[in-house]
């Protein structure tokens, strides 16, 4: 977890210069001064809006993270410079929508941690299905796993909540982050609620992945979507880097 350690110290190196009150609180008036470009920052919504399904060659510039197929081994990459763009959009919507709201360091540090691994997951998750693909002789890539990826970054950051760091995140900001962080994708994305459920996230796994002997092992009585659910995520066989 390099990459992912990196982009959450680089994109927190703002925050430790902010004029913070007596209270170790920051209002938007405040971030709007200090902050380059804040006024000229696009929403949560336009940023989610424009990404493309990570698939061929190329790099779209508007890329979070990416994932690169395995050719021994497979790559996450993490683009700095944009999860910065998109975590400052999100705290510049939360003061919009909370006017008045002291943004407290320890909230603004745990929100990039936050926004950080919500790319992570996702893009662990097409490594994951990368590599259950190859050990099920599963279906090929499908536009749904990116809905899949989504939901389970999800899950996960849901987790979070009680046993990391994002887990000290107030309840007013960790449930505004989670509204306006997944708020506004285009497809295959913004199909994520389908799968928004453990019961419909196991079953979209198991359906994306298809493995050969489904039927006949469920029928004898084997838990199948367990079992794929079981061997996530997949923490070996990749390298990572920032971008």
């Amino acid at each position: 977890m390099n990459a992912l350690i990196q982009a959450i110290n680089e994109i927190k190196k703002p925050l430790q210069s902010l004029p913070y009150d007596e209270f170790g609180a920051v209002q938007e008036h405040v971030l709007a001064e200090t902050i380059p470009g804040w006024h000229d920052l696009p929403t949560p919504t336009q940023i989610l809006s424009e990404l493309l399904p990570d698939v061929g060659e190329d790099v779209s510039p508007n890329w979070l993270g990416s994932y690169r197929p395995m050719a021994s081994p497979g790559l996450i990459t993490l683009y700095v410079r944009n999860l910065e763009r998109f975590y400052w959009s999100v705290v510049r919507e939360m003061a919009r929508r909370l006017l008045g709201f002291p943004f407290h360091k320890l909230d603004l540090e745990f929100l990039v941690t936050f926004i950080v691994e919500k790319t992570w997951h996702h893009e662990l998750f097409h490594h994951s299905m990368e590599v259950l693909r190859r050990l099920v002789n599963g279906q090929p890539y499908g536009p749904q796993e990116e809905a899949l990826a989504v939901a389970y970054s999800r899950k996960l950051l849901r987790e979070s909540a009680y046993n990391s760091k994002i887990g000290r995140l107030g309840k007013v900001v960790f449930n505004l982050a989670m509204e306006i962080a997944f708020d506004g994708y285009a497809p295959p994305y913004r199909d994520w609620p389908k799968y928004d459920s453990p019961e419909s996230l196991h079953r979209g796994i198991a359906d994306l992945l298809q493995p050969a002997q489904r039927g006949f092992l469920e029928s004898s009585g084997v838990p199948v979507e367990d079992l794929l659910v079981r061997l996530i995520p997949v923490q070996q066989g990749f390298d990572e880097r920032i971008g």
